[in-house]
């Protein structure tokens, strides 16, 4: 212990930022004419004082108290804390406080994770009247009420602080006999994400069906910006025939451009049962700047998702907020869709086409045609919201399958129909089956839709080499004798019922199904019938007009007729009359 006493004006000193670290000063303030008689202190020596040896060489003692001590984390460090004493008895009517502190800075935030090798406060009740170990959790002061309390002989599981401190208070106030606590403390970093963190405390959590059905999850940290140098794993574990949803409320990745994914980025993957055949995950996409992922949810036979977070060690940004859900495949609430089979060709729309789609929106459509054939799918009208190349698909988007492998990723389209790829005007499938989905987000703002035409087509056989245009593959020779009707520029084969439907079933650059052959019944010219209709209403109206006309005419013709007939009544008893009075 250390006492200076000065008499000579000096300006105060100069204290730790840390009140923690701060020592004591008294300082008074008299007036020039006071008395200036010093002062008088008390001290003792004591071996009933708290021995400090029990505070450990990562830990501090706080100057002015008993027994205080704080443990400053280092980066991801561990501690080891103890009552005093202990592992022999501690000493009665003391409180010790034990300030347990994590990083918090731009880069660095960490939670404290506590448990206890030993617990022995013996207690007379359940009220932990005769000694305990109190924590707060939140940040709390001494003066708040604890989150925890424990006494008794039976330590606690885990414990984690919500907050970088986590202050733990020691009471031994009319105690009994005990040994009191010994706990270990590790600083972890606190990611600030929902779901089970994995055991080393990396950036891996997993939100599992048995657990919650649904939920939220985000970004490091977020709605603050998430830290350098950061990979993040997300793992959604559905049950056995489950289907995983996922869409997202907010996106703000880091990025030179929309398409410059070299920065900051997500991945998305879809996970399958492990088979020899394929892989057992296949990315999705890559997604960064404000160019979200739009509404997911996991194709048939996916067992899960997967979700890589990565941020560079330049510039940062608010991140992503999401949400997720399991849904029985049995009851996965679809909005519309249907399955077509054995038929040679059809339409389908999005759900209100031509008015705006509703929000929330899951449809899909199965189209299976004979062993042989393709199936050929154009659009008479196509528009969802967002940009395919700018702003994302983030409320809605179609998903096009057209082949059953799955490391074959689906097309993707949204936004407005002229702005996508020239090669998407229309698209064939691999094989005889094709599978389209159609999902909206909850905040979607809608648009028109869709209204897509499909064809079963029958294509040459490959001879020769193929011209390749995007999603369409079309053969570059003449195709042989076509027992139906044969497109003049695709060469596709239909079926003679296709003809003259008012729809491209040729293809988008092909009319040849709906050129001159055409009965002129399907040609229909509407002028003259819009003539006829209009003379008719004419006619009808001169008509009423007419009528009208002549009502008014003999009306005006009976109050003529009725007026004559009342004067000459008038005259005839009058003269009458004047006759009587005569006689």
């Amino acid at each position: 212990m250390h006492v200076e006493f000065v008499t000579k004006p000096t300006p105060p000193p100069t204290l730790p930022k840390d009140p923690l670290a701060r020592p004591i000063y008294y300082h008074s303030e008299m007036d020039n004419d006071s008395l200036k008689r010093g002062f008088k202190a008390a001290f003792e020596f004591s071996s009933q004082f708290v021995k400090v040896n029990f505070i450990e060489s990562n830990a501090a003692h706080l100057r002015g108290t008993e027994c205080d001590q704080r443990v400053l984390s280092s980066g991801v460090s561990n501690a080891t804390i103890r009552s005093p004493g202990f592992p022999n008895r501690y000493p009665p009517n003391v409180t010790c406080r034990y300030y347990l502190d994590g990083m918090k800075d731009a880069q660095n935030l960490e939670i404290a994770k506590l448990w206890f090798e030993s617990l022995d406060i013996p207690s007379s009740d359940a009220f932990c009247s005769n000694g305990f170990v109190a924590l707060y959790l939140h940040g709390q002061t001494e003066n708040d009420r604890p989150d925890r309390i424990y006494c008794g002989n039976h330590p606690p599981g885990l414990i984690l602080s919500q907050t970088p401190r986590l202050l733990l208070v020691f009471n031994s106030q009319n105690a009994l006999a005990g040994r009191g606590f010994e706990a270990r403390l590790q600083f972890i970093t606190d990611y600030g994400i929902p779901g089970t963190t994995a055991p080393d405390s990396v950036c891996e959590f997993f939100f599992e069906s048995a657990s919650r059905k649904s939920g939220t999850f985000n970004s490091p940290r977020h709605p603050a910006n998430y830290p350098h140098n950061t990979t993040c794993l997300y793992h959604f574990n559905g049950k056995e025939h489950e289907n995983v949803k996922i869409w997202f409320d907010t996106f703000n990745m880091m990025s030179a451009s929309p398409t410059d994914c070299t920065q900051d980025w997500i991945e998305i993957y879809t996970v399958y049962p492990e088979k020899e055949d394929r892989p057992k995950e296949l990315l999705q996409k890559r997604y960064c700047g404000e160019m979200g992922p739009a509404p997911y949810v996991t194709e048939r036979g996916a067992a899960a998702i997967k979700i890589i977070f990565r941020s560079d060690g330049e510039g940062v940004s608010a991140g992503f907020r999401a949400r997720y859900e399991f849904l029985p495949e049995q009851r996965l609430e679809k909005t519309c869709g249907e399955t077509f089979e054995g038929e040679a060709g059809g339409v389908f729309m999005s759900p209100n086409f031509p008015l705006k789609y509703v929000i929330n929106s899951l449809c899909d459509w199965d189209i299976i045609v004979r062993e042989g054939y393709q199936v050929l799918l154009t659009f008479p009208a196509f528009s969802l919201e967002g940009n395919l190349h700018t702003l994302g698909c983030k409320g809605a988007i179609l998903r096009i399958y057209v082949t059953d492998d799955p490391t074959v990723p689906a097309i993707n389209m949204c936004g407005p129909f002229a702005e996508l790829p020239s090669e998407y005007r229309q698209i064939l499938s691999r094989s005889n089956h094709i599978f389209l989905r159609f999902t909206s987000s909850v905040k979607s703002i809608g648009s028109k839709g869709f209204k897509i035409a499909w064809t079963e087509v029958k294509l040459p056989n490959v001879t020769a080499t193929e011209v390749s245009s995007g999603p369409t593959e079309v053969p570059a020779y003449e195709a042989p004798e076509c027992e139906e009707f044969q497109c003049v520029k695709t060469r596709f084969c239909i079926s003679q019922s296709l003809q003259c439907n008012k729809l491209p079933n040729c293809g988008a650059d092909d009319d040849s199904d709906e050129a001159s052959a055409c009965p002129e019944v399907n040609k229909l010219d509407l002028r003259p019938i819009i003539i006829s209709c209009s003379s008719v209403a004419g006619l009808f109206i001169l008509m009423i007009i007419f009528i009208i006309l002549f009502r008014r005419k003999r009306r005006k013709h009976h109050q003529k007729k009725n007026s004559s007939t009342t004067d000459g009544l008038f005259v005839r008893y009058s003269l009458t009359q004047s006759t009587d009075t005569l006689r």
